[in-house]
């Protein structure tokens, strides 16, 4: 298992997650960034055929110094973990957030994190352990002995800053769970989408490694990860296959080396660093691959397939952005038909030497779209294409779906929301892939920015939002019909009636009560779940409608009746009264 600093420590040296710098290609541009809310929804989604799928959310919060989070099973609550007396303790808290069948969504809402992970597992809990500090140790599929190696899982990395959710399906390490993104911009309404593999992709990357073995014989079949019954638990990365067998590709990547460094003997290698440092000239003197800001050695394949060792140990950030593109060239194997990197590069153009990177080929065979995060440095681009890293971003983001098991699925409704009170603007020179207006991933190996712009704070309902007084904005007309005191006092009154302590705590109660239902009989919740589910919903639609229609007060005191016999008949129902006791005073 490897620590959240690890990973962390890694997205930093890799470029994956960091914080986006605002170069733009000549100068370092002032940064004026509009600010995000403190919070951000997300719809946990379950699309596989699995009975029931164990989700997590970690991070580190950035606006309580970076403490560990993982968030409780609610959905809601942040948890912060001290520190144990031992390494290895396990977590005092068990924060699974249970989606019990296909189809089901669960909606949680986290803090601003980096280093955010968003975790899945078929039929089984995850286990995480704390080390003191406190430093969290992750599921890890390098460590046979772990105890989740055996179990099928998957995550989605992600960071939710004051400038923008920005967020990926990643296969840096490993192929598993199939995992899909989906997210809405409040400005426009535009979606972008990552549509990652489908429900039978794993069995068909792995059978492609072992065809590859058959032809070249290199080792790819060692990164089929089979189950006991002999069926495919997962596909490892060439980083995560050397990690745990050492001799596994040593001398694959030697025969392409060789040629690259005869290559550039004799002629210069040209590379647009997409930043500061410009476009720059390489070549081989005595035995090195040189550039004015410093040289290369011959890389081995675990250098390649890394982006992180040996040849590629990086020292400054200017060699740490010839790196990022040295090594995407040498993982796509372009560098001897294409003497210009990354520009003029096509999609079309990689892998298709003998000698490459066929994980990530095949990964990207197999997602629908095209998009993956298959090694370190998989965002890199020409400066006027779009990447193929599978990344989503946006700086005022709306809905955000997160799925296991098939494409993530937007409601396809509009909801209620005010926007958040922002600056205008935005960052100046955001590139992916040298792209001007468009979020990059941080190749340019600058530091961090700074996490102190301060974000308005707005107040958050499951119907509508209701905007704080002062903002000169008016409340949210949630029935459609205007006036003036009218409409405020419609607005207050629904604030009210949808606090915590009544709508979101029936819902909360449904969604406890299915878990208490399925850890007692699984087979009943086929059958009780959802009926219990479809009250739960009802109660909810009728607790938005206005305080003034009394009819809707009945009905909701009526359906809270039948959800508590529900309730009660296989659980505990006193909360339930006293949320009819809620109702029935606030109809009062």
């Amino acid at each position: 298992m490897t620590t959240l600093e690890d990973a962390l420590y890694n997205q930093k040296k890799y470029g994956i997650l960091q914080a986006p710098t605002a170069n733009n290609g000549n100068s370092t541009a002032t940064i004026h960034s509009a600010a995000t809310a403190n919070e951000l929804e997300i719809t946990l989604q379950n699309n596989t055929n699995a009975g029931v799928v164990y989700s997590y959310v970690t991070g580190l919060d950035i606006d309580r110094n970076n403490a560990v989070f993982v968030l409780r099973s609610d959905g809601v609550t942040r948890y912060y973990p001290g520190s144990p007396g031992n390494d290895n303790s396990p977590l005092p808290e068990d924060c699974h957030i249970r989606l019990n069948r296909q189809g089901e969504n669960r909606r949680v809402t986290i803090p601003r994190l980096v280093g955010g992970r968003i975790w899945f597992c078929r039929d089984d809990k995850l286990t995480f352990l704390l080390n003191r500090g406190p430093a969290l140790v992750q599921p890890s599929v390098m460590n046979r002995s772990d105890p989740n190696y055996n179990k099928d899982w998957g995550f989605a990395e992600f960071t939710f800053n004051s400038f923008q959710i920005f967020a990926n399906i990643t296969y840096v390490d490993f192929v598993g769970l199939p995992i899909s993104l989906a997210l809405t911009s409040r400005n426009g309404g535009q979606t972008q989408k990552v549509t990652g593999i489908p429900e039978n992709g794993l069995s068909s990357i792995c059978s492609e490694l072992v065809e590859q073995n058959n032809r070249d014989r290199a080792g790819w079949d060692q990164l089929v990860v089979k189950t006991s019954r002999g069926t495919p638990l997962r596909a490892l990365s060439p980083n995560s296959g050397i990690n745990m067998n050492e001799s596994l590709f040593r001398s694959y990547y030697q025969p392409y080396v060789n040629a690259v460094w005869a290559k550039y003997s004799s002629s210069a290698l040209t590379l647009n660093t997409q930043g500061q440092w410009g476009v720059l000239k390489g070549q081989v003197t005595n035995g090195r691959l040189s550039f004015n800001v410093g040289s290369f050695p011959q890389p081995s394949a675990k250098d390649v397939f890394s982006c992180d060792s040996g040849a590629f140990t990086n020292k400054n950030d200017a060699m740490g952005n010839v790196t990022a593109r040295l090594a995407a060239a040498f993982n796509r194997s372009t560098l001897l038909t294409n003497t210009n990197q990354p520009d003029g590069e096509t999609i079309a153009s990689y892998y298709r030497d003998s000698i490459t990177n066929h994980y990530s080929r095949i990964v990207h065979k197999y997602n629908s779209d095209g998009r993956g995060y298959a090694f370190p440095y998989d965002d890199v681009a020409p400066s006027d294409r779009e990447n193929v890293a599978g990344t989503v971003a946006d700086q005022n983001p709306g809905e955000f779906v997160v799925a296991v098991g098939g494409p993530a699925r937007l409601s396809g409704t509009s909801r209620v929301m005010l926007r958040e009170m922002a600056g205008v603007g935005g960052r100046s020179g955001q590139k992916v892939g040298g792209r001007q207006e468009r979020v990059r991933r941080g190749l340019e190996w600058s530091e961090m920015e700074g996490e102190d712009e301060k974000a308005v704070v707005l107040v958050r309902r499951e119907v509508g939002e209701v905007q704080p007084q002062g903002l000169g904005v008016s409340v949210v007309d949630l029935e459609g019909q205007g006036g003036g005191k009218m409409e405020a006092e419609r607005g207050r009154l629904q604030a009210q009636l949808v606090a915590p302590g009544t709508v979101e705590a029936v819902r909360r109660r449904v969604e406890i009560m299915l878990e208490r239902i399925a850890e007692r009989n699984p087979a009943l919740v086929k059958y009780v779940g959802p009926v219990v589910e479809g009250l739960g919903k009802t109660v909810v639609a009728v607790l938005s409608l206005s305080v003034r229609a009394l009819v809707s007060r009945v009905v909701a005191v009526l359906l809270l009746i039948a959800l508590s016999f529900f309730l009660g008949f296989f659980g505990h129902s006193g909360k339930m009264k006293e949320l009819v006791e809620r109702v029935e005073h606030a109809d009062g």
